[in-house]
């Protein structure tokens, strides 16, 4: 009785001490990205923040649909006007560049903040705030899936990785479609759990469809949910939802294309044919490996490379339901790689859609390597994870030698030589690892309240 006993008791326990811990995390994400987030990062030169405010706003104030555009020569040169100082790619109506949704909602902000014109949406970072919240959104949905996928204790590093990492945290402040994006595949990822375990529950399956349905309005690199959802339910002799799955993904490109018809049909061919032009130099190395930031801002983030080695682990193993953490991440890798131009590959916004799903992978490499003691899971976790210092020792002064370097890693790699030499000592070098482990809660912090030396100017 006792073994039937005790799990009915302890499992409240354990729920409540998980989403405790969550919670907690998810405030420490809220509240770094709350720091700050109206002066980093600074807003010139680079005006997609203020362009989605104002491609929204501008036909709520009653004017063209406007943004600016570096695909000028598409537009009729009436359809043209000067952007306003400091920048200088030119505004364009009815603009076409992107899909209108995350615009809308972008621009419905800047409009309760008090903006009215382009100028300003270029001065307010108030719907900064609604990319905090998005970042937010999707931290939890990650948590959810992990949980399911990964369990509680994997899912809660990655997790906190994503609340506490600097690159997360000054990309989690964008005004940027990628942040639905994120928030909509995770949405159907979940949806796609519970969907393989009932396939007849009508609302997990109304949800996978809005998501695989909207997230085209969004941006193109939406497309990416409903793939990822057909391709992951066929992969389960599940066509029929896998049918309905693409076909909303359909049903959402289509709308795109409808939209673009009652605006200005000539002009989006056009548009389409010349970004096409371009298309042909981007690569999958550049998207994983390649510095990211914001134009001449770059920084480096290892616990993302230390994620995609995590995912190609997984992909490795291909136990449970682990593809849904690899397949729509290689389904977006290449979706990057057919829809982005190569002068975008530094672009960090673009890894927003895929960050969680990233960082679970890594969170689960971490907690490996902690509870199942070994050298060289630690040394790779401690060399990736030394790449955020090379972020901060030029801006900061700090040069770090190699001695300093070297010892870093012989101290992360001391509880896997404990657990190889001697048995007996597993249990201190578990508690040594999992204490490095938490150590990095409070580096990532000081690192994330010195994001100003980089990115605040």
């Amino acid at each position: 009785m006792a073994a039937i006993r005790n799990p009915l008791h302890s499992a409240p326990v354990r729920n409540w001490r998980e989403w405790g811990a969550a919670a907690v995390g998810l405030l420490a994400a809220l509240l770094l990205r709350l720091f700050q987030y109206r002066t980093i990062p600074s807003r010139a030169p680079n005006p997609d923040e203020w362009n989605w405010m104002w491609f929204g706003l501008s036909g709520l104030v009653g004017k063209p649909v406007t943004g600016w555009t570096l695909f000028w020569t598409a537009y009729p040169p009436a359809n043209l006007s000067p952007p306003p100082p400091p920048f200088y790619e030119p505004l364009a109506h009815p603009y076409l560049d992107a899909p209108p949704l995350f615009a809308w909602i972008a621009g419905a902000a800047a409009w309760l903040d008090g903006d009215r014109t382009v100028t300003d949406t270029i001065h307010d970072p108030g719907p900064r705030l609604v990319g905090i919240a998005l970042a937010i959104v999707a931290a939890a949905l990650a948590f959810a899936l992990g949980r399911r996928l990964l369990g509680p204790a994997p899912a809660l590093v990655g997790l906190f990785l994503f609340a506490v990492s600097p690159a997360a945290v000054v990309l989690g402040r964008l005004v940027a479609a990628e942040q639905l994006l994120a928030v909509l595949l995770l949405a159907s990822l979940l949806a796609i759990y519970e969907l393989r375990r009932a396939p007849g529950d009508r609302r997990w399956l109304g949800v996978l469809l809005a998501c695989c349905l909207v997230a085209p309005l969004a941006k193109a690199p939406g497309l990416a949910v409903g793939v990822s959802a057909a391709v992951l339910l066929a992969s389960r002799r599940q066509f029929r939802p896998a049918g309905l799955a693409a076909g909303a993904a359909v049903a959402g490109q289509l709308l795109v294309l409808g939209y673009s018809a009652t605006q200005d049909w000539h002009t989006y061919v056009e548009l389409t044919r010349q970004r096409g032009l371009q298309l042909s130099a981007f690569t999958g190395y550049r998207f994983l490996a390649a510095s990211f930031g914001f134009d001449n801002q770059q920084m480096f983030d290892g616990w993302w490379l230390l994620g995609w080695l995590g995912l190609a682990e997984l992909l490795s193993r291909r136990r449970g339901d682990w593809d849904l953490l690899t397949v729509p991440a290689v389904v977006y890798l290449l979706a990057m790689v057919g829809m982005t131009a190569d002068y975008s590959g530094s672009y960090g916004w673009y890894r927003l859609t895929i960050f969680p799903i990233v960082y679970l992978a890594a969170g689960r490499f971490l907690w490996l390597a902690a509870v199942e003691p070994s050298v060289p899971r630690l040394a790779l976790a401690a060399a990736l994870g030394l790449a955020t210092l090379a972020n901060f020792a030029a801006p900061l002064h700090f040069m770090p030698e190699p001695l300093i370097l070297g010892a870093v890693v012989v101290v992360a790699v001391l509880p896997g030589l404990a657990a190889f030499v001697s048995p007996a000592w597993r249990r201190e070098a578990i508690g040594a690892a999992i204490a490095l482990l938490v150590l990095l809660l409070p580096v990532s912090v000081l690192e994330v309240l010195s994001l100003s030396a980089i990115f605040g100017r």
